[in-house]
């Protein structure tokens, strides 16, 4: 795989490696994870972050959707 099982959230790598497949700019990125640690690597590499929570899956559904279409 393009990882090749060595890379994994919250590994810096892991998101090295999808800004190489995916020419776009990190600002216009979005992770929306329910662990809090992929969260913040992913706003340390510039992208935007949403932590879900399980615990309320429609009002995170919700702002998610209103975030993408921002």
């Amino acid at each position: 795989g393009w990882c090749e099982g060595r890379c994994v959230k919250p590994d810096r790598e892991f998101y090295d490696r999808l800004e190489g497949r995916y020419e776009r700019n990190p600002a216009d990125r979005l992770l929306g994870d329910d662990r809090n640690a992929n969260i913040v690597a992913a706003r340390e590499c510039g992208w935007e972050g949403y932590l879900f929570d399980h615990h309320n899956p429609e009002h995170s559904c919700e702002e998610l959707g209103a975030m993408l279409l921002k």
